[in-house]
């Protein structure tokens, strides 16, 4: 699995639970074992969508491998 996959299969493991700084803690965990801490950021956007009944957040992941510079992001809700 490479790093991509990984980062969204995290994202996707708090999807629906809405726990926004547990996600990004095991996004920083993860991405600390693979690269320095000045290799890899980790943000989050908490006022995407909120509504009565659904809340939806956005995980953003960027880091610098041998290749170059690479970012991915998803969603997280909270029901």
């Amino acid at each position: 699995m490479n790093i991509e996959e990984k980062v969204y299969e995290i994202i996707d493991k708090y999807d629906g639970t809405g726990e926004v700084d547990e996600c990004i803690d095991e996004l920083k965990n993860y991405l600390s074992e693979k690269f320095e801490s000045n290799n890899f950021c980790v943000k989050s956007d908490t006022d995407v969508f909120d509504s009565c009944g659904l809340d939806i957040y956005y995980i953003m992941v960027t880091w610098i491998a041998e290749d170059g510079l690479h970012l991915c992001g998803n969603r997280l809700t909270a029901c």
